[in-house]
């Protein structure tokens, strides 16, 4: 994980007050990095499709998960849905997961070579990544791109990464219900 990619978890974790609470970590799979030092406060549980650190709850079914049982306040993924072939069908899973009045953050590349594990499917602007939140009626409320950059090689352009922080409202969305 980069270094932008982090600190803008972080970041979100630090506006929105986030402590003592479940949070769930979609694509959680430490393959260059983990968000789970930032949510060393909260009950924080990861979620993968494939067996690794930082897992601990394997989906067998990446579009139906019936293994998670709970409800969680918050839910992250960070540079994940780039490798999800039907991204409309998890945020819906995330959305039968997530609280009403729970947040949902999402970072993914705006701007990124091709990185296959083991699919490289999307690129999101702004608006496709609010687009995707409102379809699964989780309220968009804040979403920005931003320039990527590592501690290690510095400014990262022409790479970018798209965040979007929604909240998950008790009104059902009709478009929700067409899928």
């Amino acid at each position: 994980m980069h270094t932008s990619s982090y600190n803008l978890m972080k970041e979100f974790k630090d506006k929105y007050y986030i402590s003592n609470c479940k949070v769930l970590d979609v694509g959680s799979c430490d393959v260059n990095g983990t968000y789970k030092d930032i949510f060393d406060d909260c009950n924080y549980t990861g979620c993968d499709i494939c067996e690794g650190k930082n897992v601990d709850i394997i989906l067998k079914d990446p579009y139906n998960w019936k293994e998670i049982k709970d409800e969680f306040d918050v839910v992250i993924s960070g540079s994940a849905f780039e490798h999800i072939e039907y991204p409309w069908c998890t945020i819906l899973e995330i959305n039968k997961i997530l609280k009403t009045d729970g947040l949902c953050c999402i970072i993914v590349p705006e701007v990124w070579e091709e990185h296959r594990y083991p699919l490289d499917c999307y690129r999101y602007l702004t608006d496709g990544l609010r687009a995707l939140f409102a379809w699964a009626n989780i309220n968009p409320i804040e979403y920005k791109s931003a320039l990527a950059y590592d501690d290690i090689y510095g400014n990262l352009e022409p790479y970018k990464d798209c965040i979007c922080i929604g909240k998950k409202s008790g009104i059902i969305n009709s478009l929700c219900m067409k899928w």
